[in-house]
Formats: structure tokens, C-alpha cells, sequence
């Protein structure tokens, strides 16, 4: 669809003919390939106005000459250069029926904004000799028209570089270009003009009016985050500044431009998760889908073993998720359209005698919410999660897993892990027969997805019978590949939050230090068994007690675990720490100091236990707070300073050190899928992948789906044209957005088998 990005005063959005059909592949334009014709038209225009305009003696003019100039200057080699590219991006699609590719949607984006342009330039030839005519407004627009088109230029080169270093049909390039070469490339790229008037024109008309009000949102929050560091305060401040950046285009520019070159990770997060604020969790359910069953399930930290699939005799124990913290039970959200026999002890009060009851599913999606691994939780997603379970009609476990920074790799995986075997082994919980299991998730979830079948397909357990991946980031490591350009310019996820989502997920660290932050946790938990030890012994004095139970089993320790809820690891650390704020003096330094003379209190035990008793247990728990130190409290996730510099900023000088840490660190299959073997690859289950046109991660996608292909999987592909990453999230939805809804229950249903079942 072609949408302009104008001020009201001079041009109107431009709506589109006709809305797109229902999964639809992808369409190059709505208006077709410009070529020669449409350039030569726009070039023809743009010399009319530079003869009008030469004549023109004012200060507004030349402003106006200069910007049409530059623009007939850029305009044969940014047509050239598509040219070119376009000749050889057939060699890189998925197949004859799928013509996408990042090659393709960088010379889409520019076919788009031709005639955007030539809009501009006839509106000019037509008032420029009105008594009327705002030639200063014209001047603003020109100037970000051919900033895009400087942008475009540099992108479009940026392309015929990548080509120049792909072998045939490859979308990643070869060795040649390290990803640091193309960090120069992007440090000279110029993202204003891509943020204001021309802001996602090369999205659908709906989409562009939610991201410039989601704009003017998210600057004006940045402002307040930064004064004082909590998600809402006054709010006719907030109102206020909500007005300012909805009417200064200019100045909403200029603010997003800054968010995204000195984004940090504590604000990143805090930004993406507006969502999760009461009051518009409240607006959510408001304006979605109503749905009878939608309710809290948590996974208890209970034993699971899983049978092996070639010998079913033998059960392979799933661990608890324990990386990063302690072991805690796992909350989900279950969501149904209708009570399903089974799901009665899950439910609330009010549904479980509920008379319409109907028999267990055949299918069962099981779902993880996107955000970058940083954001978001299965509630939020909820207002696409709803259709899912009205239109697919089966039930549907999201798993709010745990986020980065402050649970990196690999806890939401194991935590995802340990979900997948409590559902095989309490299906008739969920009102499922336990027939078809479908994973499915969205961008960060879809990686999940992916990591999760793998994961299964390693230990030889049942896999499930399908995946859906909605836009999802298959290369975790950085590597350059054309539709990354998109990075540039895309108003929702440019480079710098990627680098810092996925900086956060793979815990780029030195080794020492998550070696001390292993013993840490370690030490923690020692200290917390330390006092249930105490305590569970006071009356009983028997000294061989303590032995026989001092080093107590995995299983016996978990079975003890609190009534499910989250445990966090400060809550434990500042309990323990308050438990012995009256009786011992801890200082604020990584040791305990004792000082000659004085008597040092760590725990007070009771007098009735043996000496034995008293001894190891204040030796243990004394050792253990001796090793706790700052890595603990470091997982709070502090405000960081607006002034600092993020760890990509060109100016940081650790900034290739850490790219190079962080492409390592992500080198891990369940990372980085892609990477997997080839004996793992071929038993991946059917896959079903939704793909954006314009999407960051298109080529990602195209290139694992010809991997599996290639492995003789089955693989089902869909290319959605007008919708940027994370669509399934942005309200108000435009038919766009409802017909990639209806792609995802078809594709979901196909997964499901759902039409061989007769729909149940």
C-alpha cells in the first residue's frame, strides 16, 4: 500500500484500492515496479520546479531549489543502483510462488517512495504560484523527502556490497564482510527523515497512524523516564508532552533518533512493557475478544519424566529450570473458547460447574509471547491470543516465562522445557486428548519454538507435531544479511534495540564473572538451607540428624519448595539479610569483617541443640553469606544514566570486543537454530513460518525454511505485504492486520490438522 508521510496542510495519507487478500504472498507494490517510467516522470517534475525556482530570489526558495538539487541529483543513481539489484533477487527466494527477500524489500521500500515524491512535486507544481503557497512547509518537506532519499541510496549500496559477497541463493553473507564493517556503514546512515513526515510510508495507512501516535507515546515517556525513573507519573505532564511530540513532527523525530542511538537496556525494557501497567491491561481486555475460559495456570515444581520415543520403557527426567535463580514454578495463562472435560480442576469457581461442557480437544497450541526475550509476558499478548482461541477453537497455554537481562540463556528455555513436559503429562488438565501439540510463537517465542523442538530432538523425547513462527529472529549472532538493513530505517525495531535485546538474552559477560555469579547463587541457596535446617531442627537434638541431612537431595529440596508463586532471587537474599540485621554486623563490602575482641553473631540457634548441630550449621551459613556479593544485587536493573554510552555507540571503546563476545556467545544451536546439525535439522517437525514483507528477520526465515526444505522437512511459508514486526500486537488494527490474523488461524489449523479432525 502506498501511504504518504505529509503534513496535512500539504498532502493527504493516501489510502489503498482495495485491502489485501487473506494470506496473500507477498505483492513486490500495490502500484507494480516503477522502473524507468515513474522515475522519468518524477525527474521530469522535479526539473520543472529547479527552472520555476531558480527564478525565485528569496530565502524559502533557495531552500527549496537546494533540496531539488540534491533530489535530482540522487535520483539516477538510487534508480540504478534497484536496478541492478532487482535483476538478481530472484536468486534468493524461498521459491517461484514466494519472490521475497530482503533484496527485494529494500528496493520495494524504494519503489514506494518514488511516488511519494512525485505526490510531493506535483503538489509543489500546482500552489507554488498560489498567493497562498507555504513555501516553508514545503522546504521542511522537500528536506525530509530527500533525506529518505539519501537513506535509501545508502542502503541500496549497502546491498550491492552484500550481493558481492553471498554465494548463489545464500541471504547471509560470506566471511569477507564482518558484521563490524557494516557497523561503519550504519554509523554514517542518517534515520531522521525516516521518523518524521515519511515515517513507515512504506506501510499500510492503519499501521502508520498507531506508530505515529505510538511515537509521540514513547517520546514523551523517555522524557519522563529519565526525570524520574517510574513508568507514569503526573499525568497531566505526561498529557502534555503526548500533545507536544503529536504536533512537532520535527521534534518527535529528533527524540526517536536519540532514543534509538542511546537506548539502554533498564529503558528498553521499561519502554516495551507500558502494556503491562494496570490500566491498560484494563483497556486490553476492554477492546479484545471476550473468551470464557482465560485464566492463571501455574506449573508446580513437581518430577516429570518424559519416555524416550524409541524406548518408551525409559524415562527421561526433565530438570527444574534453575539457571539464573533459584527453581519456581512456572505461571501460564490458559485461554479457551469454550470448558473442555478435564480443565475443571484448573478453573475458577464460577466455570467449574459450568453445564456446558464440552469433550477434550484433539490439538492443543502451546504458546510463547515475543518482546525480545526482554519484555512482554502471555497476558499482554492476549489481545491476539483471544482470536487464536475463538477461530482455531482449541485451547491454548501461553508460559509467561522469565526475561533478560535478569534471566538470561538459558532460563526461559528451561523454563519453556519444563512447561512442554508438565503439559505431556497433565494433558487431561488442559481438556486435550493429548493427540496434537502445536508450538507457536511470535518473533522471541517463535526462537523458542525452535530452540524447544531441538531441545526435544536431542534428548529423543516426543517432539511436538508442528511449529508456528510468526516473524522470528532465527540468527542470534549478528550476521549480516540483506533484509537487516531494514534496521536502518524501521520506526519499531531499528539496529540498536535488537543488539541490546539480544546483548541481554545471551548474558555477554566474562567467563569469571558468571563463574561468580554461579557461585553466588550457590552460596544464597547454601544460606537458605542453612536456616530451614535450623529450624526444622531446633527439637531434635540428635547430632547424627544433621549429618544424615545436611546434604540433602535435588528431590528432597525441591519437594519443599513454597506454594507456587515466582521467587526472586533479591527477596531471598534480603530476607536472609534481614533475618540477621539484629544479631550480626555484615558490612557493606563483599567480605563479613571480624574484628578482634568482638563477638560476631551470624545465626542465633537454639540452646536445646547439640554442639554438633550449633557448629555446622553457623559454619555453613556463615561461609555462605561470606560469598555473596555484588552480582546478586546487580540483577535489580538500576536506571542507568541518560548520558552513558550503550555498548554499540561508536564511541565506546569496547564496542567491538563485546560484538565479538556477543557473536561467540550466541554460536549455541539453541540460540541460533540455523546453526543446528543437519542429523538434528531433519527431524524437525512440519513448520509453518509467517513472514513480513518488511520485517528485519525475513531473511532469517527464507533461509532456515530452505535449510529445512533442503532436509526433506515439510515447511509451509506465507510472505504478508504492509505489516511491520510485532503487528499482532499493534490496536487499532487496520484490514491489513485483521488478514494476518486469519493467515495465522489458517496456518495454525493446517498445523493442527484441524479440518482431517472435523474441527474439534
Amino acid at each position: 500500500m502506498l501511504c504518504c508521510g505529509s503534513d496535512s496542510e500539504n498532502l493527504e495519507d493516501c489510502r489503498s484500492d482495495a485491502a489485501s487478500a487473506s494470506c496473500s504472498l507477498v505483492n513486490m507494490s500495490r502500484i507494480g515496479r516503477p522502473r524507468s517510467g515513474l522515475y522519468e516522470m518524477l525527474t521530469t517534475m522535479v526539473r520543472a520546479n529547479v527552472e520555476y525556482f531558480r527564478e525565485v530570489q528569496t530565502e524559502t526558495g533557495s531552500k527549496i531549489l537546494a533540496h531539488l538539487n540534491s533530489m535530482h541529483e540522487l535520483l539516477p543513481t538510487v534508480e540504478a543502483s534497484a536496478n541492478r539489484i532487482i535483476s538478481s533477487a530472484h536468486l534468493f527466494d524461498f521459491d517461484s510462488e514466494t519472490p521475497a527477500n530482503g533484496f527485494r524489500s529494500i528496493v520495494s521500500v524504494t519503489d514506494r517512495f518514488v511516488p511519494l515524491a512525485a505526490k510531493l512535486c506535483r503538489a509543489l507544481q500546482m500552489k507554488r504560484g498560489s498567493p497562498f503557497f507555504r513555501g516553508e512547509s514545503f522546504a521542511k518537506e522537500l528536506g525530509d523527502h530527500v533525506g529518505v532519499l539519501r537513506g535509501l541510496k545508502s542502503a541500496l549500496s549497502i546491498l550491492e556490497q552484500m550481493m558481492e559477497h553471498t554465494d548463489k541463493g545464500s541471504l547471509f553473507v560470506d566471511e569477507n564482510m564482518k558484521f563490524n564493517d557494516l557497523f561503519k556503514e550504519f554509523d554514517n546512515f542518517e534515520p531522521t527523515s525516516f521518523y518524521g513526515r515519511c515515517m513507515g510510508f512504506y506501510f499500510c495507512d492503519a499501521i502508520r497512524r498507531t506508530l505515529r501516535k505510538g511515537h509521540a507515546v514513547l517520546s514523551a515517556y523517555r522524557d519522563h523516564y529519565y526525570q524520574t525513573g517510574s513508568n507514569f507519573g503526573s499525568t497531566s505532564t505526561l498529557i502534555w508532552r503526548f500533545g507536544k511530540y503529536s504536533i512537532d513532527t520535527e521534534l518527535r523525530a529528533k527524540q526517536m533518533v536519540e532514543m534509538r542511538k542511546n537506548v539502554h537496556i533498564d529503558f528498553l525494557k521499561s519502554m516495551w512493557s507500558l502494556n503491562e501497567q494496570v490500566l491498560l491491561k484494563k483497556v486490553n481486555k476492554f477492546i479484545s475478544s471476550s473468551l470464557l475460559v482465560c485464566c492463571d495456570v501455574v506449573v508446580p515444581l513437581e518430577r516429570l519424566g518424559l519416555p524416550k520415543v524409541d524406548e518408551p520403557s525409559t524415562l527421561v527426567e526433565i530438570p527444574f529450570p534453575s539457571s539464573h535463580g533459584p527453581p519456581a514454578p512456572v505461571r501460564c495463562r490458559l485461554l479457551s473458547s469454550a470448558v473442555r472435560d478435564g480443565m475443571q480442576s484448573l478453573l475458577p469457581s464460577n466455570l467449574v460447574n459450568s453445564s456446558d461442557v464440552l469433550p477434550p480437544s484433539h490439538g492443543l497450541i502451546l504458546h510463547f509471547h515475543g518482546g525480545g526475550f526482554i519484555a512482554q509476558s502471555a497476558e499482554s499478548h492476549e489481545i491476539y491470543l483471544k482470536d487464536w482461541a475463538r477461530l482455531v477453537n482449541v485451547p491454548i497455554l501461553s508460559v509467561d516465562y522469565s526475561l533478560s537481562p535478569e534471566s538470561p540463556y538459558p532460563r526461559a528455555l528451561e523454563e519453556v522445557t519444563f512447561v512442554y513436559g508438565w503439559v505431556l503429562n497433565n494433558c487431561h488438565k488442559l481438556g486435550w486428548t493429548g493427540e496434537r501439540i502445536c508450538l507457536a510463537g511470535d518473533s522471541a517465542g517463535g526462537n523458542l519454538c525452535l530452540a524447544l523442538s531441538l531441545k526435544m530432538i536431542q534428548l529423543q523425547l516426543r517432539r511436538p507435531d508442528a511449529m508456528f513462527c510468526a516473524y522470528t529472529p532465527v540468527m542470534l549472532n549478528a550476521h549480516p544479511s540483506p533484509s537487516k538493513v531494514l534496521t536502518c530505517m524501521d520506526p519499531l525495531i531499528p539496529l540498536e534495540f535488537l543488539l541490546t535485546c539480544v546483548h541481554a538474552y545471551v548474558s555477554v559477560e566474562p567467563n569469571d564473572t558468571r563463574q561468580q555469579d554461579a557461585r553466588n547463587t550457590q552460596a544464597i541457596h547454601t544460606a537458605v538451607e542453612a536456616l530451614s535446617l535450623v529450624s526444622n531442627k531446633e527439637h531434635e537434638p540428635d547430632s547424627e540428624s544433621l549429618h544424615s541431612k545436611g546434604n540433602v537431595s535435588s528431590e528432597e529440596s525441591q519437594k519443599e519448595q513454597p506454594p507456587p508463586r515466582r521467587v526472586d532471587e533479591h527477596e531471598r537474599l534480603n530476607d536472609l539479610h534481614q533475618d540477621c540485621a539484629d544479631r550480626a554486623s555484615l558490612p557493606a563490602t563483599n567480605g563479613i569483617e571480624v574484628n578482634a575482641g568482638e563477638e560476631q553473631v551470624i545465626f542465633e540457634i537454639p540452646a536445646d541443640l547439640s554442639a554438633s548441630l550449633r557448629r555446622k550449621a553457623a559454619e555453613m551459613s556463615k561461609q555462605s553469606l561470606e560469598k555473596v556479593s555484588g552480582p546478586a544485587s546487580r540483577r535489580r536493573l538500576p536506571k542507568t544514566r541518560r548520558e552513558a554510552l550503550p555498548w554499540f555507540h561508536p564511541e565506546n571503546p569496547s564496542r567491538l570486543k563485546t560484538l565479538e563476545a556477543l557473536v561467540a556467545r550466541a554460536e549455541d544451536p539453541l540460540m541460533t537454530p540455523y546453526l543446528a546439525s543437519d542429523d538434528l535439522l531433519k527431524n524437525m517437525p512440519p513448520a509453518y513460518f509467517l513472514c513480513l514483507h518488511f520485517d528485519p528477520a525475513l531473511d532469517d526465515m527464507i533461509m532456515f525454511a530452505k535449510k529445512l526444505r533442503t532436509l526433506g522437512c515439510q515447511v509451509t511459508m506465507r510472505v504478508l505485504d504492509d505489516l511491520p514486526h510485532g503487528f499482532l500486537n499493534l490496536f487499532p488494527r487496520g484490514n491489513e492486520a485483521l488478514d494476518g490474523i486469519q493467515c495465522c488461524v489458517t496456518m495454525l489449523r493446517a498445523a493442527l490438522h484441524m479440518e482431517t479432525l472435523g474441527g474439534k
